[in-house]
């Protein structure tokens, strides 16, 4: 642990956020194919929102689109 702390702290800033974006890439990869998993009839559309409810929460998905992930298909 220590010498991956070291590690990071001898990183230079640009390689830093290639780590985080790459990272956050592949967090929404997982969480899509999770959703694809419980949702296999979701249309792509509704994958990005239940994605989006999932990073920023249900309450701010159902004022931003008038959408509830709770229900099982898109008006």
């Amino acid at each position: 642990e220590r010498l991956l702390i070291e590690g990071f702290r001898a990183m230079p800033p640009w390689r830093k956020a290639e780590i985080v974006m790459s990272l956050t890439r592949a967090s929404g990869e997982m969480s899509l194919a999770g959703l694809r998993v419980r949702h296999p009839h979701a249309a792509p559309r509704e994958l990005c929102l239940r994605l989006a409810a999932l990073r920023l929460g249900r309450a701010a998905v159902v004022r931003a689109f008038g959408w509830d992930p709770g229900m099982e298909d898109l008006p």
